[in-house]
């Protein structure tokens, strides 16, 4: 990391600011983020709105909801959460991946943000809540990847291949409808997930970044802890350290500590002086959340009372308490950064930060239950700015004198790492299928024991199941019910409420909905009421459709006409059927040109190749709205005729920077098929089918 880069010695910055796209990223490709605790609100209405540069907000109503439909439609987006802390809202463009573990939590907070011409990477304290990232103070740090040329001294591939490679770990645990699979390879929940990993990672390699940092420029390493592979967190820092002699202190924030109840022994403190140095002198800085009582002039500390008894079994060590009184422009902020120190003067330093409190789960200690943990490690050599910026990541807090604070202890909240018993991993995934005639929830049960009663529900009233039923039916390992009302017309639900019975007590918790394939990502209710003559003027239109939308529809009224005034929305009744043909073709051939030049649109990734064919948008779609709208046969062949040389002169055009062009090639003839599907050409010696057949023989040659 270049000296241009550690040009903030404050250490302040606003983590929202993060995620809005930086100047030459071009368009946004993908996201995916980790988080322990999850508000999807705040997700959608933040942080996806400002890493899709939205226009509208929510207050715009049914104009908001279309630009987010239909921005998600080509930018997969996926979050992994802890299974304790699942949160939905209700579109299912997006999917949340609950991480099921054994023991410990899913607690790391990494996000990857992903752009044409720029991949970031965040990694953070911070949860995916409004409170973390308007309140609290927090700890985070922002890596930008882009290309060599303009940024020769960034950081290096190996990095980034580093946390992709630990999201896919990610993906490996979440159960996945995988088997039910209808559309491409990447055509599931998880196999989005893993489609846009690979868009991600053949993005970036054409960045051309460096094979590794720069000689004597601050590293930055990463340090994962994760169930039952690698080194914990403390391990890694010492042989990222990897010099003699040892450091001589260590700082320590953190919100949370141990709840060991032995007062002799603090287990974090004890792992972290045995790193420092034996000969000399050594001092351990503990920052915790404080206060002081102004009357007495003595401050209490949120740390295990064990930490002095701890470091009065070394007498080389000086323990230094520094309690934090958090306040940014004069307001009160709950402490919730987390940061590790290891210095030896100018000499080396390294600074960890990231999602590790200071306890044994999150830092992996032996003999504790190991959480999903992200840091980063940042590695210094003589280098006096660079220390004065890892100073600057904890905060300002005053020297007490030991006889003058009390230490309180700082339990695990259960919007830390505690919290109520998880979604047992029996209930394996839940998702929506709505490309049959019928909308239909799957439910994958089976991954575990089962309880000995349960029941699962929507909370739209659409669905209910129990152990009872499900044992009547054989307990089938994939659950399939079709839901009451019109799959173009009806939301799904998006989480199902579940309530179970263990030995100890009964529990609540809820599984996300997801949609099953790319087709049942969107939300036909949003377009059911869009006529036929505004459909075409959507897709003739310059600019995006949604801001086109949002002129003709306003907020949440769709039965309005391009001027504004009242249409009928019974394209039958509407339609003069007599000189058809003429008429509809002029509105016809703008609306086909702008088709095709959506469909001319770079593509990246699986689920934005799979929305163009299977959105509303799509070619079919126009298809079946002409020929719903017209009874002339040979009307209907002709423009099908013209609607399939759109997608095969398209498919000459477009360029996939990302994926493979055999795949990109191979979907456009599978939509030249659906087309062809929906009106044979049967009668060729009509002129329109001779016309149809001439169109398919040479878009397909």
């Amino acid at each position: 990391m270049s000296r241009d880069e550690i040009s903030n010695e404050s250490g302040a910055g606003r983590l929202l600011e993060a995620w809005a796209p930086p100047d030459k990223a071009g368009e946004p490709v993908g996201l995916l983020a980790t988080t322990f605790t999850f508000d999807a609100g705040f997700f959608e209405e933040e942080l996806l709105a400002r890493y899709l540069n939205m226009e509208s907000s929510v207050d715009d109503g049914r104009a908001y909801l279309v630009e987010r439909e239909e921005r998600l439609g080509s930018v997969p987006a996926a979050v992994f959460v802890d299974r304790r802390h699942v949160s939905r809202s209700t579109t299912l463009a997006w999917d949340l991946l609950p991480v099921p573990l054994r023991s410990g939590c899913q607690h790391a907070k990494v996000s990857v943000l992903a752009w044409k011409d720029l991949v970031r990477v965040i990694v953070a304290s911070a949860n995916l809540t409004e409170p973390a990232y308007r309140r609290n103070l927090e700890c985070f740090s922002v890596l930008d990847f882009r290309r060599a040329t303009e940024n020769p001294s960034g950081p290096p591939f190996r990095l980034l291949g580093a946390f992709l490679g630990f999201l896919r770990r990610m993906v490996a645990r979440v159960p996945d409808p995988g088997e039910l699979r209808r559309g491409g390879a990447g055509d599931s929940p998880c196999g989005r997930a893993g489609s846009l990993l690979d868009t991600v990672t053949s993005l970036a390699r054409g960045f051309g970044l460096p094979a590794d940092w720069p000689r004597g420029e601050v590293q930055v390493l990463p340090v994962f802890l994760e169930p039952e592979r690698g080194k914990g967190v403390l391990e890694a820092m010492d042989e990222i350290w990897n010099a003699r002699p040892r450091p001589d202190e260590a700082w320590i924030l953190s919100p949370f500590w141990s709840t060991s109840e032995d007062p002799a022994h603090e287990p974090v403190i004890e792992t972290i002086v045995s790193r420092l140095t034996n000969r000399g002198k050594a001092a351990v800085r503990v920052f915790a959340a404080g206060a002081e009582d102004t009357a007495t002039g003595r401050w209490t500390m949120e740390a295990p009372q064990s930490l002095r008894a701890t470091a009065a079994r070394f007498p080389r060590i000086t323990l230094d308490l520094r309690p934090v009184v958090a306040r940014v422009e004069g307001e009160s902020r709950p402490l919730h950064a987390k940061a590790i120190q290891w210095a030896r003067g100018l000499e080396q330093r390294i600074l960890l930060i990231g999602s590790s409190n200071a306890s044994p789960s999150g830092l992996g200690l032996p003999g504790a239950p190991r959480n999903i943990e992200a840091n980063l490690c940042f590695l210094a050599r003589k280098d006096r700015r660079a220390s004065r910026c890892f100073d600057a990541c904890f905060p300002s807090a005053p020297a007490i004198s030991g006889d003058r604070v009390s230490l309180e202890g700082s339990p695990i909240r259960a919007d830390e790492e505690g919290g109520p018993p998880p979604v047992p991993a029996f209930f394996q995934w839940a998702a929506v299928d709505r490309s049959g005639a019928t909308l239909e929830l799957r439910l994958g049960l089976g991954g575990g024991s089962e309880p000995s009663w349960w029941h699962l529900s929507a909370g739209d009233g659409s669905f209910e199941l129990d152990h009872e039923r499900f044992a009547r039916r054989g307990r089938p390992p994939v659950w399939e019910e079709p839901l009451p009302g019109d799959p173009s017309m009806s939301p799904p639900p998006s989480l199902i409420e579940i309530r179970w019975r263990s030995s100890d007590g009964e529990y609540r918790g809820s599984l996300p909905v997801n949609a099953l394939n790319a087709g049942s990502r969107s939300r036909p209710d949003l377009w059911w009421d869009i006529d036929l003559e505004t459909l075409l003027a959507l897709l003739a239109s310059s600019g995006p459709v949604y801001r086109r939308l949002a002129r003709i529809v306003g907020r949440g009224n769709g039965k309005q006409g391009c001027d504004g005034v009242p249409v009928e929305l019974d394209p039958h009744r509407r339609v003069d059927t007599s000189n058809f043909l003429m008429q509809r073709i002029r509105r016809v051939s703008l609306a086909l040109e702008g088709l095709k030049e959506r469909l001319c649109m770079p593509v990246y990734t699986e689920a934005s190749l799979e929305w163009r064919f299977q959105g509303p948008l799509s070619p079919a779609f126009l298809a079946r709205r002409l020929l719903d709208a017209t009874e002339d046969s040979e009307e209907r062949r002709f423009l099908v005729a013209e609607i399939a040389l759109a997608v095969g002169n398209a498919a000459r055009a477009v360029s996939s920077p990302a994926l493979p062009v055999d795949k990109v090639q191979a979907r456009y003839a599978a939509a030249l098929q659906e087309l062809e599907s929906l009106i044979p050409p049967d009668d060729e010696d009509s002129l329109a089918g001779q016309y149809l057949v001439e169109v398919l023989k040479r878009v397909r040659g």
